[in-house]
């Protein structure tokens, strides 16, 4: 059994963690007090003109993530790597709780990388950061000649900055064989998703939808070609991921006939 799974803020929510969207998101809070678009906030260019805005933003989800643990969602993908003969996980998160639940670093791809792994913005140089609530923002690298100009960074991708080729390359290999690809806790906002579950669908595969907000009429849909249906063919639970992943673990524990999977679902 050929597994993927695309995961998002929302698998981490059980893990104290908010989401990026919606009234009480991450995103939300901060183009509400900064006044400007997050796309313009979480960017390459503001990182180079004030990097201190964008490392307030960074500090405040860095400290949150001293506290985290994985949620019944990480853990439910877990089992769920376990169960398959081939898993691969498609993350847009960059907190690493995945790989905290114990998920093969070889299974996952951080499709925006992670903050934990930390680079200089001018030079490049790799930094190893101890991040406590009193540090100074921004860190900045001094083994570069004029540290003023040389912030530190989260090794993440920065909107307008582009996601590396080589995960791309990697997910969408997977994508084209998986017999199953879950969705879970990702209101699918950027475009590139399509492209793996376009290349599920062309390979037949079952594809579950798990997000309080998952819905069929989803805008970005209409960017898999309409003759693959994905209207009636993605299959939407409108539920929480800490609710229904575990199910979909204890399913494939014990069967990979996918027939029976969402009676399973519905009837733990």
């Amino acid at each position: 059994m050929r597994v993927m799974s695309i995961t998002g803020a929302g698998i981490s929510v059980g893990s104290g963690l908010p989401t990026y969207r919606g009234a009480t998101g991450r995103y939300t809070e901060i183009e509400a007090l900064h006044k400007m678009p997050v796309e313009q906030i979480v960017s390459r260019q503001t990182l180079k003109q004030n990097p201190e805005l964008l490392w307030r933003h960074w500090h405040t989800l860095l400290m949150a993530l001293k506290s985290a643990v994985p949620s019944e969602a990480h853990k439910a993908l877990k089992r769920i790597s376990d169960a398959s003969s081939n898993y691969l996980e498609l993350t847009q998160n960059v907190d690493g709780l995945s790989l905290r639940a114990g998920l093969d670093p070889q299974r996952l791809v951080e499709l925006h990388g992670s903050t934990h792994s930390y680079s200089c913005f001018r030079c490049g140089e790799k930094h190893e950061l101890a991040i406590t609530e009193d540090m100074v923002l921004p860190p900045r690298c001094y083994r570069c000649r004029h540290p003023a100009q040389a912030p530190i960074r989260p090794d993440v991708v920065l909107f307008g900055e582009n996601i590396k080729t080589e995960n791309y390359n990697k997910v969408m290999a997977h994508a084209r064989s998986t017999n199953l690809l879950i969705i879970s806790g990702t209101t699918l906002q950027f475009p590139y998703l399509m492209d793996p579950i376009a290349a599920a669908l062309v390979n037949c595969a079952t594809v579950l939808y798990v997000d309080p907000q998952a819905a069929s009429d989803n805008l970005l849909f209409c960017l898999i070609p309409q003759e693959l249906e994905p209207e009636f063919r993605i299959r939407c639970i409108q539920d929480s991921a800490d609710v229904i992943l575990p199910r979909i673990a204890t399913f494939l524990e014990n069967s990979h006939d996918l027939s029976g999977l969402m009676a399973a679902i519905r009837n733990p």
